[in-house]
């Protein structure tokens, strides 16, 4: 009875060389206990004494996952490992030998949970000896052991210590078997948000070749039989991802309530991951704006702020409305609340001066609200003669604005300043009570006004006399010009 269950013994050991490996840094371990059924075909007295079935117990199996949580449309990568046993610990001392026992292959099956994709599942072997292999079998993976030396089984002996495991890696060349490579796993996850991928503990058969006859008690003749060892609890869940939801919140503000044309809106556009995993790749555009550069990753529970900014253009004008754009790696985009600025025109009042009506004029393009030299232009006059100036009124702002125009004499006596519009029509009156108004000018455009100043018979020689112009905006009183015609009697 002994011998016999010693053989149950031997087998039972043979079988945990299914389960060998090198264990993973930062994975989980699980303990599975295994039930192994054993091969009919013993005969003799002692025949019923070798069990039908061999429990193995707390076999350790560890999976790392890479990441967990993982994100939907994401990769997950998986190692698969389990530790290889202590031979030594599991035979009993029966007295006699044993013998070899053979193994022609060794099939561990590793189902493919729910909520990955199972076409986009490769797999490879770390390290890749020439005697193992796995591929993918519908919903399994299947990590096969065999030597590829034809008519080559792997062979036990148990009757050394510790017992000894070899394959044929080359013909005639014989090597220990003390690991099974770690399986690396990669798919692409489809499972729903918020839900886990569960990895079930496999399943693990060999084809046992073992002979051994004792005269009248027993005679074992295993000829490549299956000897499957099936997990207790197949629903067992040795590792379990979280399939992450992430999830953002995105809001923008801007800092100006309203600005003129040429001014610059800022915005700032706050991040907030709201969801349980970084979020990465994160992308912020304001419509027409510039933004910064969003950091890299944004943590759980963080909120990141990105700065944009926007120069009002002309076409910007009346009630400028923006939102922003976001998205990420992980997450769907976004669209936030929009804001509004209000947007006004630039209104700009430009006098310039000339002594044609064709030019050149001086002082376009220069503002001023006091005289200044290069918004001057100056001239002789004889006794009782006249001279002729023009005023080059233009509108430099962004919208069609009216303007008032204010003369203002000043100066020796004995001279008359007249005022004329493009017509010809005198406005002087209107001018010098400063209720000239030139209308509806559009943006760009200029009118030109002429101004005569003369030298009456009572002029003294070398005085001079001036006539200051200005040009107001009637949209804003702060947009004006100022040009002056000076005159000297010769």
């Amino acid at each position: 009875m002994r011998f016999a269950r010693s053989i149950a013994a031997a087998v039972a050991v043979a079988l945990m060389l299914l389960v060998g490996g090198l264990p993973t840094a930062g994975a989980d371990t699980t303990l599975v206990d295994y039930t192994c059924d054993l091969p009919d075909g013993a005969t003799g007295i002692l025949a019923a004494q070798i069990p039908d079935t061999v429990a193995v117990d707390d076999l350790e199996v560890t999976v790392a996952d890479t990441p967990d949580p993982v994100v939907r449309g994401q990769n997950l990568h998986l190692d698969l490992d389990v530790p290889f046993p202590n031979f030594t610990a599991q035979l009993p001392d029966i007295g006699i030998a044993y013998g070899t026992f053979y193994i022609k292959q060794i099939d561990i099956t590793q189902p493919l949970p729910a909520g990955i994709n199972f076409s986009t599942v490769t797999t490879s072997l770390t390290p890749s000896p020439n005697w193992a292999s796995v591929t993918r079998e519908f919903g399994n993976l299947k990590i096969r052991i065999q030597s590829t030396v034809p008519g080559s089984r792997i062979r036990i002996n148990p009757d050394v210590t510790p017992p000894t495991i070899e394959i044929e890696e080359s013909a005639g060349v014989w090597v220990p078997l003390d690991f099974i490579p770690s399986v690396d796993i990669d798919a692409i996850v489809n499972g729903a948000a918020g839900s886990t991928i569960n990895w079930r503990p496999p399943t693990l058969n060999a084809k046992v070749k073992y002979n051994r006859t004792v005269p009248f008690l027993i005679t074992v003749n295993w000829e490549d039989v299956d000897t499957p060892c099936i997990p207790n609890d197949p629903n067992q869940v040795i590792v379990s991802t979280l399939i992450a939801s992430p999830s953002l919140s995105a809001n923008l503000t801007r800092t100006e309530a309203a600005v003129s044309v040429g001014q610059t809106i800022h915005y700032q556009v706050a991040v907030q991951n709201t969801g349980d995993v970084a979020l990465t790749g994160t992308t912020v555009a304001v419509p027409n704006a510039t933004c910064d550069a969003p950091p890299a990753s944004i943590a759980v529970a963080t909120t990141a702020s990105i700065a944009c900014t926007h120069t009002a253009a002309v076409g910007d004008i009346g009630t400028y409305t923006r939102s922003a754009n976001v998205d990420t790696a992980e997450t769907a985009p976004a669209t936030t609340s929009s804001v509004s600025t209000t947007v006004t025109a630039r209104r700009v009042a430009d006098g310039a001066i000339g002594a044609a009506s064709a030019g050149p004029f001086s002082g376009g393009g220069t503002y001023a609200t006091t005289v200044v030299p290069g918004q001057t232009l100056k001239a002789n006059v004889a006794r009782g003669a006249t001279r002729t100036f023009y005023v080059q009124v233009g509108n430099d702002g962004d919208a069609t604005d009216s303007f008032n125009v204010r003369g203002v004499n000043t100066g020796a006596a004995g001279y008359k300043v007249k005022y004329f519009d493009a017509a010809g029509v005198n406005i002087t009156t209107a001018v010098k009570a400063g209720t000239y108004v030139v209308p509806n000018l559009a943006a760009g455009a200029t009118v030109n006004l002429r101004v005569t100043i003369k030298a009456a018979t009572t002029s003294v020689r070398g005085s001079g006399h001036n006539a200051d112009v200005t040009v107001t905006s009637a949209a804003s009183s702060s947009a004006t010009d100022i040009v002056r015609a000076k005159v000297k009697r010769t």
